[in-house]
């Protein structure tokens, strides 16, 4: 991204920034009163990454995660939309955990 349209974006966001802090405290404290729901999984769950555009070392780090619990006997479960994917199909298996099944 050029300086310029980062500086543009910047200079845009900057004055919404209040505004995203007040709604993101009011929406914790949703959740913390039970006004939003939350879902108890059966199995613990590592979130990398947020809402960012490519290019910001997510995979990278994922396979470096994923490759810690294995050397640790944990079989981990990645769930990915892909660069640039949508969430518009059903699940895909790429691994059965000994071979990439799709690429």
């Amino acid at each position: 991204m050029k300086d310029s349209t980062l500086s543009l974006l910047l200079a845009l966001g900057r004055p919404l920034s209040p505004a995203y802090s007040a709604l993101m405290k009011v929406r914790a404290w949703a959740y913390r009163r039970g006004y939003l729901a939350t879902r108890r999984l059966s199995c613990p769950v590592i979130s990398i990454g947020n809402l960012s555009l490519g290019g910001t070392g997510k995979t990278p780090h994922v396979l470096a995660v994923a490759n810690w619990l294995k050397s640790r006997g944990i079989s981990p479960a990645v769930v990915s939309r892909g660069y640039g994917g949508r969430a518009g199909r059903g699940p895909l298996v790429v691994s059965d955990g000994t071979s990439v099944l799709v690429s």
